[in-house]
């Protein structure tokens, strides 16, 4: 194929020669022309021809092995391309599969049933450790040594703790991967972090079998229980925990309300207690009374925290043992003041401050978007769940398609028409939603049924009186043109 392309070539390169040279040979007298220079294109067409007819016939397989090593190199780039997208599309995959992995319900119920597994065996731990304790001590209930009741514990407790630790590091690491910079934006991942952190140390410590960080290892491992408020998002998705979640939510919302309400006791029994104290000072520094007896109402009063938590058992519950000591003790008169305490003070105050508390959660928790959506979830359920017991009764075959015969029976029943009462329901209007329901068929469904009855229910909504407003002004439009075409003005 070379030498032939080389030989056209040649030949067309011959003629190219020839004509060029006649035309400059040629004069005037035989052409009848003016004569012409040789064309600049034709010639370097010509040099660029010989010069590829030279280097075929020097190198005969240059061409052959640039276009070969051409093709290769393109090969190799396919190749290589080929390759890198085959690596992102792994990658790819594999982070999908990961992001599913994370976010689905079965991951978050693993999860919860490690911690949840993690609190067992902590108290499992525990109650090892108090036994030991209890041995050491001479306890009667401890005759032996846990050692020696469970000889493998500590080392299945270390295994345990080590394995469950791992766990958590690499959920902690996936959820990283999965939500990036918004994982680091909530407040819960830096719990787990701190906790798992703790977890590390624990176990570092464990192995080692010495405490480095000068703490009790049983606070790194007490930490790690509080992943067990971890569990309140794989709650809520569930119905019977519904209730739970909200009670953790409400007490979420409290905070404030519930900063403020301790703030204004703690302030309050402040007050009362040191001004109890000064006028129990003469008594307490009065050597005349008994030495027992000043100890005994020292006890109560003698210092600020003594008498804090007097006033907190006075203000709270247990207000009858200082009561009977200042009574019995220093004066009778003590008796009427404590009174007079718990039913203006104590009574009016902290009912006011647990009103004030609940009013607030309610209003915060009511406001909650999680609990807003759970509440109207839990509210339709319950009105398609009556309104399935509804068609339920008007079905009396049992087929699971209502009649107009069956359902004319069941709205003559004056107790059908208080419980379709009940419903914000009329009886002309279920009578012409199964007209529109039945298709022509005279037989309705359930599903038909429940969704009927959800449209028609309770007043008309904003976006029924917009659809309703656009149709009308549609039909008008409508109108104005039908009577323009009908009736044109002249």
């Amino acid at each position: 194929r070379t030498s032939a392309t080389a030989s056209a070539s040649v030949a067309s390169a011959g003629r190219r020669s020839s004509r060029l040279a006649d035309n400059a040979t040629a004069g005037p007298s035989d052409t009848g022309e003016v004569p012409c220079t040789p064309d600049a294109q034709g010639g370097a067409d010509a040099i660029s021809a010989m010069e590829a007819v030279r280097a075929a016939t020097r190198d005969p397989k240059g061409i052959k092995s640039e276009r070969s090593n051409r093709s290769k190199s393109s090969r190799l780039k396919t190749l290589r391309g080929q390759s890198t997208y085959q690596a992102l599309e792994t990658n790819f995959r594999c982070l999908t599969y990961i992001d599913g992995l994370v976010k689905s319900a079965p991951f978050d119920f693993l999860c919860s049933a490690l911690i949840i597994l993690n609190t067992v065996v902590m108290a499992v731990e525990v109650q090892y450790l108090g036994c030991q304790v209890g041995h050491a001590i001479g306890h009667p209930d401890c005759p032996e040594s846990s050692e020696q009741t469970w000889p493998w514990a500590s080392y299945v407790f270390t295994a345990i703790a080590v394995l469950l630790n791992g766990f958590f590091i690499v959920e902690l690491v996936l959820r990283a991967v999965v939500l990036k910079k918004k994982a680091w934006r909530t407040w819960w991942m830096w719990i787990d972090f701190l906790i798992i952190s703790l977890g590390t140390v624990d176990t570092m410590e464990r192995f080692s079998g010495s405490d480095h960080m000068g703490a009790n290892p049983m606070v790194f491992r007490v930490a790690r229980i509080a992943r067990m408020f971890h569990m309140l998002k794989v709650l809520k998705m569930k119905d019977g925990f519904s209730s739970l979640f909200l009670l953790f939510k409400s007490i979420y919302a409290s905070t404030q309300a519930l900063f403020w309400s301790v703030l204004l006791l703690l302030a309050m029994m402040t007050c009362i207690g040191i001004l109890m104290n000064q006028l129990i000072y003469g008594y307490l520094a009065d050597s005349a009374f008994s030495a027992h007896d000043r100890r005994e109402v020292y006890e109560y009063f003698g210092t600020y925290t003594r008498m804090l938590t007097t006033m907190l058992e006075l203000t709270l519950g247990n207000w009858a043992p200082p009561s009977r000591v200042l009574m019995s003790k220093v004066s009778q008169w003590w008796g009427l003041f404590i009174v007079f305490y718990r039913l203006f003070l104590c009574f009016c105050l902290v009912n006011v401050a647990n009103a004030v508390f609940i009013t607030e959660t309610n209003r915060v928790a009511a406001a909650d978007d999680e609990v807003i959506m759970m509440r109207k979830e839990r509210s339709k359920r319950a009105a398609t769940e009556r309104l399935e017991d509804l068609f339920h009764e008007l079905d009396d075959s049992g087929d699971g398609i209502v009649t107009w015969d069956e359902f004319q029976i069941a709205l003559g029943d004056p107790v059908m028409r208080q419980f379709l009462a009940t419903l914000d329901l009329e009886v002309g209007d279920l009578e012409e939603l199964f007209r529109l329901l039945d298709n022509g068929t005279g037989r309705v469904v359930c599903s038909d049924f429940v969704r009927g009855i959800n449209t028609i229910r309770g007043q008309a909504k904003n976006i029924d009186l917009l659809t309703l407003v656009n149709l009308t002004k549609q039909m008008n439009t409508t109108l104005v043109r039908l009577k323009d075409d009908l009736f044109p003005k002249h």
